[in-house]
């Protein structure tokens, strides 16, 4: 899985202060130019912005002033992958006292005859403010979190035939995280609940799916081995967050 190289002229210290109660809240997008990604917080303290890299150290991840958009700071989060692409998560979670837990989603996609599959990676940092000086932290997690195939299945009209006019197998696989009740340390608890489904729902990437299907096999078929919840906690020794056990074998749904 890909990884961020962050780049920072001093140490993070990571610790916050204890909350009772942390929130997740909605982390608004604005319109902007192709390549540049803008997400402000419902109250418009601050502003987070996303934007192509132009050399290996310059900043890509500004933070602005949520009234006329001013920068305050800035970071260089460097993908391995030149072709990755990036966004914030629609969601941020307010810990209190000015830090925050966000989500930057890394994307990767490619084309096949006829039909795509991407995969996007989640990454977890905690942002502080101390005064006017705004931190960021080194990665808090790596997780999978969506992923998509759109294969060609007709190839003649007996096909389409056989097929009812689905000429397409989908596979999804979406992930959720959400606050967990409790903490471990400073930091809450998660909860990651991921879903994968089949369309239709007899299709199987690994098996051939040409031949007739059933009319009654159109929907989406949850991929039980690949749908589950895993538990979240951040692990005070490493400072990062850890999954209470690995995530099951669903490289078919988040490989290319």
């Amino acid at each position: 899985m890909l990884l961020f190289a962050l780049i920072l002229n001093a140490p993070i210290e990571t610790k916050i202060e204890p909350v009772k109660s942390p929130i997740q809240v909605k982390f608004m997008p604005l319109k902007g130019e192709e390549g540049i990604y803008t997400n402000c917080i419902m109250k418009r303290d601050f502003c987070l912005q996303l934007k192509t890299q132009e050399n290996d150290n310059s900043p890509n991840l500004f933070i602005k002033n949520g009234k006329n958009y001013e920068p305050i700071d800035g970071f260089s989060l460097s993908p391995v992958d030149d072709y990755a692409k990036f966004f914030f998560d629609d969601k941020i979670i307010d810990l209190g006292n000015s830090n925050y837990l966000i989500s930057i989603l890394e994307h990767n996609s490619t084309m096949y005859s006829g039909g795509g599959a991407s995969v996007d990676t989640l990454h977890l940092f905690k942002l502080s403010k101390t005064g006017a000086s705004w931190k960021l932290s080194g990665e808090l997690l790596n997780i999978p979190y969506r992923g998509s195939k759109m294969i060609r299945a007709c190839f003649s009209e007996q096909d389409m035939k056989d097929r009812h006019g689905v000429c397409h197998d989908e596979y999804d696989y979406s992930a959720v995280i959400t606050i967990n009740k409790g903490s471990n340390g400073e930091f809450p608890n998660l909860i990651y609940n991921a879903i994968a489904t089949d369309y239709p729902a007899s299709s199987k990437l690994d098996k051939d799916n040409s031949v007739k299907i059933k009319k009654s096999d159109l929907y989406r078929k949850k991929d039980m081995g690949c749908t589950f919840t895993r538990m979240i906690r951040f692990d005070n020794k490493i400072k990062q967050y850890k999954l209470d056990k690995p995530i099951p074998n669903c490289y078919d749904y988040l490989t290319f």
